[in-house]
C-alpha cells in the first residue's frame, strides 16, 4: 500500500514537472471550475477561430522539417489560463499526498489501526480535493480535446511515454482504490 502510494506520487510529480510549467503561476482565485457560461463562450471562440493561424504557446512547435525527416505541423495556440484550468488542482493533490499523506502512511505501515485512523481522519481533506478535481474533469476534457493536435506534439516532443489525459486520469482511478 505504501509503495503504491510512492508510485503515485512520483506519477503526479511527472504531470506536474511536464505541465504545470506551460500553465505560468496564478493564484488559487483566478482558477475556475467549470463554469458552463465560461465554457460556451470558450467554444463558441474555438470555432470562430482561424486554426491554421500558426500560433503556438512559447514557440515549441512550428512548421519544419524534424530530424527523420517527418513534417511538423503548427499547432494552435494554448493559453496559460487554459493549461491551468486543464490542470485543476493536480498541484494541490500532488503535495497533500505527497507531504501529508506518504509520510503519515510510512509511519503506519506496520499498524493496521493507525492506518485506518489515518483513513479516516483524513477522509474530508480527501473528499474536498479530489471532488475538486473530479468537478474540473469536465473541463479538462474539453481543453485536451480541443488541443489534441498540440498535446500530441508536445508529448513527442518531449519524449513522453503517457499522453496528457492519461496522466491527468490517474487521480480519478485512485478514488475507485
Amino acid at each position: 500500500m505504501v509503495e503504491t502510494e510512492r508510485k503515485y506520487v512520483q506519477d503526479l510529480e511527472q504531470a506536474c514537472d511536464e505541465y504545470l510549467p506551460l500553465a505560468g503561476k496564478f493564484n488559487d482565485c483566478q482558477i475556475q471550475s467549470l463554469d458552463r457560461r465560461k465554457l460556451k463562450k470558450t467554444k463558441r471562440n474555438r470555432s470562430n477561430q482561424d486554426l491554421s493561424s500558426g500560433h503556438t504557446i512559447h514557440g515549441s512547435f512550428s512548421s519544419q522539417e524534424s530530424s527523420n525527416g517527418i513534417g511538423i505541423e503548427t499547432a494552435r495556440e494554448v493559453s496559460k489560463l487554459e493549461m491551468r484550468q486543464m490542470l485543476g488542482n493536480i498541484e494541490d493533490i500532488r503535495d497533500y499526498h505527497k507531504k501529508v499523506m506518504l509520510p503519515k502512511m510510512e509511519k503506519a505501515m506496520d499498524n493496521a489501526q493507525l492506518m485506518r485512523i489515518l483513513f479516516e481522519t483524513e477522509q474530508p481533506r480527501l473528499s474536498r480535493k479530489y471532488g475538486r478535481y473530479c468537478i474540473n474533469n469536465t473541463r479538462s476534457s474539453i481543453i485536451i480535446d480541443q488541443n489534441i493536435k498540440f498535446f500530441s506534439l508536445y508529448q513527442f516532443n518531449k519524449g513522453l511515454m503517457l499522453r496528457v489525459d492519461a496522466m491527468l486520469i490517474k487521480p480519478i482511478q485512485r478514488l475507485t482504490r
